[in-house]
């Protein structure tokens, strides 16, 4: 998201620039086609967090079940990159393959028909027109059938999530000391806020209908705009929800000063600052930790400053 944003930023800039210097077409080409990039980028990666949440769970309901299969479906981070990257060029291809085809069969079928129009031969025209729409809507039929995929793969994902959350606490087991930071809870709480947010944008839909009518290319391009409108708050909404302490920094922060909307535009501030903090207090533990244990021997004796060893039992007996 830090990339879109930066992009948002470069494309605004250029888009003021064009108007100062040039003229107000110029300025909306570049705005129009800045538009449709991100549109093509947002789209993308709202595909591939969608197939990456059915992963992961997937993942965490085998290890759940049949732990012994925990070896075999791990992957390490080289992998996990290189799979990531196969899945962006995959998605990639997708868009870029139905665009290109559908300019192609435009592009064929407007040479066609503007050569038959100049030999006045009206009914191989409209054939032509006919052939067009075939192919254009054959390439729809797969492009929306493989983004609503990842929609299912989703929903999917958040029932085996809810029947491992149930098995859980069937079994009355904490999954760690710090229940509040475990990744099974981020990646539940990921998922539900995108099941919900698909189910509003359906519901959305569904009642447009009813009032209006139904309309294919309009219900979908409203279905993909709710997805990529939503997915930045199921990110930032799933991370905050699983960990109080984020909570309790965002109820803490004052919407009033300059100082807190310069830091959510620009990135940075209090809470990163806050973060850190704790992150060198838990190193300091950390290191604390390690300290005590190097001065406690196998021998149960207590090294001080590495010049005097005085045993355990000794000093106990000393002492009594």
């Amino acid at each position: 998201m830090c990339s879109m944003q930066f992009y948002i930023y470069v494309t605004t800039s250029i888009t003021i620039i064009s108007w100062l210097f040039f003229d107000l077409p110029a300025a909306g080409s570049v705005l129009l086609v800045s538009f449709f990039f991100v549109y093509f980028v947002a789209i993308t990666v709202t595909s591939v967090q969608n197939v990456l949440l059915f992963v992961l769970a997937v993942r965490r309901f085998l290890i759940l079940f049949l732990p012994n299969f925990k070896k075999v479906i791990s992957i390490d981070p080289k992998s996990f990159k290189l799979w990531l990257r196969i899945l962006y060029g995959f998605y990639i291809f997708i868009q870029v393959a139905s665009k290109i085809v559908k300019l192609f069969c435009g592009t064929d079928s407007f040479a066609r028909t503007s050569f038959l129009k100049f030999e006045n031969k009206t009914e191989r025209v409209m054939n032509l027109t006919e052939k067009y729409e075939d192919c254009s809507s054959t390439v729809d039929f797969i492009y929306v059938r493989i983004y609503l995929a990842g929609d299912l793969l989703v929903m999917f994902a958040a029932v085996l999530y809810a029947i491992m959350f149930i098995k859980i606490r069937k079994w009355s087991k904490m999954t760690s000391a710090d229940s509040s930071n475990s990744p099974e809870k981020y990646i539940f709480y990921q998922t539900l806020l995108i099941v919900v947010t698909k189910l509003l944008a359906i519901s959305t839909i569904l009642l447009l209908t009813y009032q209006r009518g139904f309309d294919y290319d309009w219900a979908f391009t409203t279905f993909v705009l709710t997805d990529i409108s939503t997915t930045p708050f199921v990110i930032q909404g799933s991370y905050l929800l699983c960990n109080r302490t984020n909570v309790d920094t965002i109820l803490s922060i004052q919407f009033k000063k300059l100082k807190t909307w310069k830091m959510i535009i620009f990135g940075g501030g209090s809470v990163s600052e806050g973060r850190q903090r704790r992150r060198e207090f838990k190193m300091k533990i950390y290191e604390a930790k390690r300290k005590a244990q190097e001065m406690i021997r196998g021998d149960k004796t207590i090294t001080k400053l590495v010049v005097n060893v005085i045993p355990i039992n000794r000093r106990t007996e000393n002492a009594t």
